[in-house]
């Protein structure tokens, strides 16, 4: 009988759960139907039978639940255009760059320099194909190459004047001081803009979004590519933005500021920033040997037989017990110098006909290296002129002087016989004895 009466008990609150579920005498269940909850058949015990009582909430009956919907079409990125009012399709700033792109002459490039990043130490503008520079530091006297061209006409004025550079760098706390209010800069940074008028061929600068008035003129032709040099004095010291002023160039759909966005979330492309790096290379020779190769036997080996050497002028660093190809010498400034000041040093001791000193270094400085140096077709300029010198110095300027201080000098022996000739008088026929 307890064991009847419990289940009666699970029974009645297992009708609880659902409350569609009801006894067939209330709910009118058609006959022939079986009432699940209530049959013998529904297990007692299991995962989510247990006999607990669900009491009514005192808040208002809950919503139901609607079922999700799950679609396999793919949703596009953006709002399509023809869906949206006409007001808001006109202020797409991508759609008027695109009907607009042979009228936009500009191209922008920003660089916001974050706090704690020091302006003096950083460099912003454009540089082109023939920069090739590398240094630690940027300094504007070592690193700019500057050409200017001016055309004039008969009398002598200019008519027009171009600028060749192979950079167009401006410092940043440089263009901030053209600025009369610049803006805080404490927690945004300083942006520094970069524009291109390709239409007029003009470069300006702007600094905290004002105009500072400086302005390169460019040459016809012109490739460009943005650039930044900076010594860092932060963690984080700059970045390159796009996209801050309207209608200008390049487009990205990163700096789009339209109405509408995006649907689904994505991150902008980013940009591809290249970086100058430091080279070490070696020379090798601009001939290759000419070898003629015999296999012997399979005892004695190869026989290698070279016609034609291939020879070299090497300068040995004793300090450092190396030694490298003197055409190298032009990447290495501080040798360069040094070898230069030596060979003009050996100019000054061969002067004024010493001899002796001159005997001396003939044998330090031998006839081989001269004549390799004078017929080197790739050896740097300042050691071409010193090795000119030098056999100048050495071989020539000691009998060029003497004949040179003697051109002017004759000497004429006063005897008998040349007195009774009369040598002096120009229509005499013996007056040139060697005839």
């Amino acid at each position: 009988d307890s064991k009847s009466a419990r289940s009666g008990d699970q029974k009645s609150n297992w009708r609880s759960f659902d409350t569609n579920s009801a006894d067939a005498s209330d709910t009118g269940t058609p006959a022939g139907q079986k009432d699940v909850l209530a049959s013998n058949e529904m297990p007692s015990s299991g995962p989510g039978r247990q006999p607990t009582i669900r009491r009514p909430s005192l808040k208002g009956g809950k919503k139901k639940k609607k079922d999700a919907v799950v679609s396999m079409e793919k949703r596009g990125s953006q709002i399509p255009l023809d869906v949206l009012p006409a007001e808001i399709q006109q202020e797409d700033d991508a759609q008027a760059l695109l009907d607009n792109a042979d009228k936009v002459d500009e191209y922008y490039y920003g660089i916001r320099i974050f706090p704690g990043q020091d302006p003096s130490q950083v460099w912003v503008g454009w540089v082109t194909t023939q920069y090739h520079f590398y240094s630690p530091t940027f300094e504007p006297v070592n690193v700019e190459r500057r050409c200017l061209y001016v055309e004039g006409d008969r009398n002598g004025m200019a008519v027009e004047s171009v600028e060749y550079r192979n950079c167009y760098m401006m410092n940043a706390a440089e263009l901030l001081s053209h600025v009369s209010d610049a803006t805080n800069t404490k927690v945004s940074g300083t942006l520094i803009g970069c524009i291109i008028d390709t239409s007029v061929g003009e470069l300006t600068f702007q600094a905290a979004g004002q105009d500072t008035g400086v302005k390169f003129k460019l040459e016809p032709g012109a490739m460009l590519f943005p650039a930044a040099f900076f010594t860092p004095t932060a963690t984080e010291i700059l970045q390159f933005e796009l996209g801050r002023i309207k209608f200008t160039f390049p487009i990205s759909a990163a700096m789009f500021k339209s109405c509408y966005k995006s649907l689904v979330p994505f991150c902008p492309p980013r940009l591809t920033v290249e970086c100058l790096d430091p080279v070490h290379w070696a020379r090798v020779p601009n001939e290759t040997l000419r070898t003629t190769s015999l296999k012997l036997s399979d005892i004695r080996g190869w026989s290698v037989l070279c016609d034609d050497p291939v020879r070299i002028m090497a300068v040995y660093i004793p300090e450092k017990d190396e030694s490298f190809d003197i055409l190298e010498i032009i990447e290495k400034p501080v040798y360069l110098d040094f070898h230069r000041q030596t060979l003009n040093l050996y100019c000054k001791l061969a002067s004024h006909g010493n001899l002796k000193v001159a005997h001396i270094l003939c044998q330090h400085v031998d006839e081989d290296q001269i004549m390799y140096a004078v017929k080197s077709h790739y050896l740097s300029g300042p050691m071409r002129q010193g090795y000119h010198d030098l056999l100048i110095a050495l071989h020539l300027q000691s009998h060029a002087t003497a004949r040179q201080s003697m051109s002017r000098e004759y000497v004429i022996p006063l005897c008998e016989q040349l007195h009774n000739q009369n040598v002096f008088d120009p229509d005499t026929e013996t007056r040139f004895l060697f005839i």
